[in-house]
């Protein structure tokens, strides 16, 4: 064991019994969200997708895209160079 560090003991049948109890929980509350989200008119969820964007929008930059976008576009452009490369092999054969 390192410096200043405890063991801890963890009752196996106890960690079991509260990951079933989180698993349960989870279940309630996806259902509950489910039937809410269900239950209401194409409007009403417009309006919260509106009112989410309108909150969220001081966040972005809409000048620049997002880091995300940005992956997504270095990860096709290997993809294409990759393509490009495995095509000019071939056709040197």
């Amino acid at each position: 064991m390192k410096n200043n560090q405890r063991e801890v003991a963890v009752d196996g049948e106890s960690l079991r019994s509260w990951l079933e109890s989180m698993r349960t929980a989870n279940a309630w509350i996806e259902r509950e969200k489910s039937q809410w989200l269900s239950a209401m008119t194409p409007q009403e969820s417009l309006q919260i997708y509106l009112d989410l964007w309108q909150t969220a929008l001081p966040y972005f930059d809409l000048q620049r895209p997002s880091e995300y976008l940005i992956r997504i576009q270095r990860v096709y452009q290997r993809m294409l160079e990759a393509r490009e490369r495995d095509n000019s092999t071939r056709t040197c054969d």
